[in-house]
């Protein structure tokens, strides 16, 4: 799993960088606690406020800035093995 964390672009950019990566570190041990994925399955990213999907000049596109998204990446040379 890859876990992306991002944040609005308020305040501090330095602080933002490190408020996105203390999202995905959240999500990581809660799907090692809560749902046993092994720590070494997961990494982490923090974007900051640099991938905004929404306004950021908008309480509502704000909100949506800060998130985190989880991937799932596979290994297609395998998959395509086995067809």
């Amino acid at each position: 799993l890859e876990i992306q964390g991002f944040a609005s672009s308020e305040g501090d950019p330095t602080f933002n960088e490190r408020l996105s990566d203390a999202r995905s570190e959240a999500v990581k041990r809660y799907m090692a606690e809560r749902h046993n994925i092994p720590l070494f399955r997961m990494s982490i990213l923090g974007f900051g406020s640099s991938r905004p999907i929404a306004d950021n000049e908008t309480r509502e596109g704000r909100e949506q800035n800060r998130r985190v998204e989880v991937r799932l990446l596979t290994n297609n040379a395998v998959s395509q093995q086995r067809q």
